[in-house]
């Protein structure tokens, strides 16, 4: 058995990584759908009594008005909706780091991996493929808690040097496992290899014999 890891597009820039912060404060951010599988509540008990940075929420669902509910009164916690890519880009760009606290088992977190390509570190929950992602990149931190989570969250925020360079390995680990070119060199090389195994040669690899 091969596995094949998903990727995401190679993006074409809209905008400049060197324009402001589309936020006043620092700030971090979590994207994706707002289902209770994902954990964003998780985040709003860090942030109850968390103030050194805001949390920006991308994203809508069915969960939607309970967090907004659960988050009344909290004026660092922004819910922004549903954003197009390119608009979700400038906030990754710009935060400290990415929250995924998915309490699901997830099979290959998308977002963890859209982070990487803004060379942004990423703070994930330590369960299912997020945990493989992080740890093969080291690009961020896992938790198992909410005192590592907290620990995770300070520790990028007070040390920039430490968010670049995790930015930095998230950004390598992309280019060479989980950018477009990558996965569909693998998928390639698997069938060649396949063909080989199976066949003895590469059919497409042989120069058409004259009649």
């Amino acid at each position: 058995m091969a596995v094949v890891p998903n990727f995401v597009p190679r993006q074409e820039l809209t905008s400049s990584p060197d324009l402001p912060s589309p936020h006043s404060r620092p700030y971090f951010l979590f994207v994706g759908r707002l289902e209770k599988i994902k954990g964003a509540d998780s985040l709003l008990s860090i942030f109850d009594h968390y103030r050194h940075a805001d949390l920006l929420i991308v994203g809508t669902g069915t969960y939607e008005a309970d967090l907004r509910r659960r988050a009344k009164g909290m004026t660092h916690v922004h819910f922004l909706g549903a954003l197009p890519l390119e608009r979700i880009r400038d906030f990754y760009r710009h935060a400290i780091a990415v929250l995924v606290p998915s309490i699901c088992y997830e099979v290959f977190g998308l977002i963890v991996v859209e982070a990487y390509q803004q060379r942004i570190p990423v703070i994930a929950h330590a369960l299912g493929g997020l945990t493989e992602l992080v740890e093969q990149s080291q690009g961020g931190f896992l938790y198992h808690n909410p005192d590592e989570l907290l620990a995770a969250m300070e520790r990028l925020r007070t040390d920039p040097a430490l968010r670049r360079e995790m930015g930095d390995r998230g950004y390598q680990m992309f280019e060479e496992r989980w950018s477009e070119s990558a996965h569909l060199e693998t998928y390639f090389g698997l069938i060649e290899e396949t063909a080989r195994r199976k066949l003895g040669s590469v059919p497409w690899d042989q120069q058409a014999r004259p009649s």
